[in-house]
């Protein structure tokens, strides 16, 4: 009898087999899914150390600010300044003065008699100044 290079044999799959493959398919479903949480977990924690390092400079530039103002405090001209804004102590014999963005015009002219200033006050409503 002579070899053939095509054997008409035909290979089923036998339960054994079906159950490998299930087995090998399962295990490696399993593996992916837990690359992918790992991967998932790695770049929330990448990102939040890059926000720490944010919050890091920015609490750095504020320790520098403060350490700043407090050797300023601690210095006679530093000293007075806090008196003066935080407290608004003033020294003997200084004044105060207001300055205010409003004008003039609620000031009420005293030496105009009363009617005078009213219908003064209803032509300024009108539109018509002075």
């Amino acid at each position: 009898m002579s070899k053939t290079q095509f054997t008409n044999t035909t290979r089923t799959l036998s339960p054994r087999r079906i159950l490998g493959l299930i087995v090998a398919f399962s295990v490696f479903a399993i593996l992916l899914s837990s690359v992918s949480n790992l991967f998932t977990k790695h770049r929330a924690i990448r990102a939040h150390i890059s926000e720490l390092k944010r919050d890091k400079e920015v609490l750095d530039e504020k320790y520098q600010t403060v350490t700043s103002l407090n050797e300023y405090i601690e210095t006679d001209d530093g000293r007075e300044y806090v008196l003066r804004d935080k407290y608004r102590m003033i020294r003997q014999g200084e004044g105060l003065i207001v300055v205010t963005d409003k004008d003039t015009e609620g000031v009420v002219d005293k030496k105009r008699p009363a009617l005078r200033r009213f219908w003064d006050s209803i032509r300024r409503g009108l539109g018509f100044s002075q």
